[in-house]
C-alpha cells in the first residue's frame, strides 16, 4: 500500500490501513490474524509523521503448555521520516513520490506483539518430568520426589 508524498499535507488526515499481512506466519512463529489499523499522517515542513493506532490478533503456541491461542493487542506507534537527502544517521527516511506502509505496518505490529504469550496467566505449564500439561492433569510427579 502507497502513501503518496502530494496527499500528506499541513493537516492531519486519516486512512485505513488494508489488511497487507493477516495470515502471514511472523519471526516468533505467530500468525497475524484480523487488524484493524488506521493512519493518521501530516507533514511538518519536510518532516512526515505516520501514526498508526489500532488492534491487532495473534495466533501463537502458550508460551509455558504449548497450547494454541489467539491474543488481542492494541498497538498506537509514530514514525517521523525525513527526506533522504538531509541526514544518513536517521532511522526512518523517504524518497521519490510515495511511501511504501508495508515495512511500517509490519513494525508496528512485531513491536507490539506481547513477550510472553500464555493461554491464562494462572498457566501451570508443562511437566518438566513426564510433560504432561499440568492444567488439564495432576501428574504427581512433583509430589514424588
Amino acid at each position: 500500500m502507497l502513501l503518496y508524498l502530494p496527499d500528506i499535507t499541513e493537516s492531519e488526515r486519516q486512512l485505513v490501513v488494508d489488511e497487507l499481512l493477516t495470515g502471514e506466519t511472523l519471526n516468533n512463529g505467530s500468525t497475524l490474524r484480523n487488524y484493524e489499523l488506521t493512519l493518521s499522517h501530516y507533514r511538518a515542513g519536510e518532516t512526515i509523521s505516520l501514526t498508526f493506532a489500532g488492534q491487532f490478533a495473534v495466533e501463537s503456541a502458550c508460551d509455558r503448555c504449548g497450547v494454541p491461542v489467539e491474543v488481542s493487542v492494541e498497538v498506537k506507534e509514530q514514525y517521523i521520516l525525513f527526506p533522504e537527502q538531509s541526514s544518513p544517521d536517521m532511522d526512518y527516511v523517504y524518497s521519490g513520490d510515495a511511501i511504501e506502509l508495508g515495512p511500517f505496518v509490519r513494525e508496528a505490529i512485531v513491536l507490539n506483539i506481547p513477550q510472553k504469550i500464555l493461554c491464562d496467566e494462572e498457566c501451570k505449564g508443562l511437566c518438566p518430568v513426564c510433560g504432561r500439561n499440568r492444567n488439564d492433569v495432576d501428574c504427581g510427579c512433583m509430589n514424588n520426589g
